[in-house]
């Protein structure tokens, strides 16, 4: 597989993670319908080394197609998302969750991109954050959309808030080119 577009390991091996925490099957269902190139892979990811994203984008597929509906997918990769957060909040995030505060998060947000991400304009709008409110930009890829979501509720859960993170992804989309994260938060 050759892409130039890569994520850390950490992210994958945290789906991973959450995936055998899902039931006894899961785990066996999602890598049955993983690639051999991705199956022979997986033992040997590294948190700290760089993988294609296409790795990650088809755990993420595998993950989605365990559910009957694409709203039960979307929640599953959701949670998947928080789970990644906390993942991330036993490293570098838990120290930055201490200082942080909802329009410092918003406007590092291409900084922690960048953290697990290769690829990518990503960016902040914080026009009404004196409302409580800003939106997120990224490139996209399959089912960042519901991943994302989930990492912002994680941050925002940290943070002791109460937050609302829509996207411009509609039930049963898998991509869209650019996500938009909306978040609305209250104390």
């Amino acid at each position: 597989m050759s892409t130039n577009k890569q994520v850390k390991g950490a992210v994958i091996l945290s789906a991973v993670a959450f995936t055998k925490r899902l039931d006894p099957n899961a785990w066996d269902t999602v890598h049955a319908s993983l690639s051999q190139e991705l199956r022979s892979a997986l033992p040997g990811v590294k948190a700290g080394s760089w993988y294609p994203v296409e790795y990650f984008a088809e755990l993420l597929r595998g993950l989605y197609q365990l559910h009957k509906n694409p709203e039960e997918g979307g929640r599953a990769i959701r949670e998947c998302g928080r789970f990644i957060g906390g993942d991330a909040a036993g490293t570098f995030l838990r120290l930055l969750i201490k200082i942080l505060t909802p329009a410092i998060f918003a406007s590092k947000f291409p900084d922690f991109w960048n953290k697990y991400h290769n690829f990518g304009n990503s960016h902040a709008d914080l026009t009404h954050i004196a409302e409580n409110r800003f939106v997120l930009f990224a490139e996209g890829y399959d089912h960042v959309h519901h991943i994302g979501a989930g990492w912002i509720d994680y941050v925002f859960d940290a943070f002791g808030k109460k937050v609302s993170v829509t996207t411009n992804a509609k039930v049963g989309d898998v991509s869209v080119p650019t996500v938009r994260w909306e978040v609305n938060w209250t104390a």
